[in-house]
């Protein structure tokens, strides 16, 4: 059995091994995009995929729980002192980070999914087309609407200009390219659904909650993660 830990995990059996976390796409961040992406090296030979990306899945959402803790304290200098109420939020993700961590990986609930399903009707991989949104009815369901629709479409719009793009297909084209190693057909991609920590408590408020995981190397999963609400 794998012990987890916030970023990293040691392994005691023929379980997979969590042997670091990085969180990546920072650049998304500054254009106000609430998808957040981490790359988990997890080890298993002789493992299933589903279950390598299980664990990817926790470790990485763990990851990036702590990373609102890490926002917030980086932030507490601006408060000369009176942030009492901000230490006591920090503290609060930290708890729920490492909760995260120790997430069963059978609470999951996901499937395998295609490069199309993946993507969503916005955007056409074959031919690099951005359509236009294609419907409002299942915002919320990024199951159906992939992972282009919550990464275009936050609660306050995306502002590209404030991370050195043009638009909103020149950020897609980026995290395509540079965060999510452009998959193709033959990629291993599964879905989870958003309800099985408390990184998703706030995008199943309203907006929408979940997560990603998709082969980018050997021996690395990425994580994709979306959380938020008004």
């Amino acid at each position: 059995m794998a012990s987890l830990r916030y970023g990293r995990a040691v392994s005691t059996s023929s379980e997979p091994v969590v042997s670091g976390v990085t969180v990546c796409g920072h650049r998304c961040h500054d254009a106000w995009v609430v998808v957040q992406f981490a790359r988990v090296a997890v080890l298993g030979a002789g493992v299933a995929e589903e279950h390598l990306h299980r664990r990817a899945a926790i470790a990485g959402v763990a990851a990036l729980t702590g990373t609102h803790a890490d926002r917030i304290e980086q932030a507490l200098p601006l408060y000369q002192g009176r942030h009492e109420y901000l230490v006591e939020i920090a503290d609060g993700w930290r708890r729920a980070a490492t909760e995260a961590a120790l997430v069963s990986p059978d609470a999951l609930t996901g499937r395998r999914i295609t490069l199309k399903q993946f993507y969503g009707p916005d955007f056409d991989a074959t031919t690099g087309i951005l359509h236009e949104r294609s419907t409002y009815e299942l915002d919320n369901d990024f199951g159906q609407r992939g992972i282009v629709a919550a990464l275009l479409y936050p609660p306050y719009g995306i502002k590209p200009d404030r991370a050195g793009y043009r638009d909103e297909r020149e950020l897609l084209i980026d995290v395509i390219t540079d965060v999510i190693c452009a998959p193709d057909i033959t990629t291993p991609i599964w879905h989870w659904t958003g309800d099985w920590c408390r990184y998703f408590d706030a995008g199943n408020d309203w907006w929408g909650a979940a997560a990603w995981t998709l082969r980018v190397g050997p021996d690395e999963i990425l994580t994709a993660a979306a959380s938020s609400t008004d």
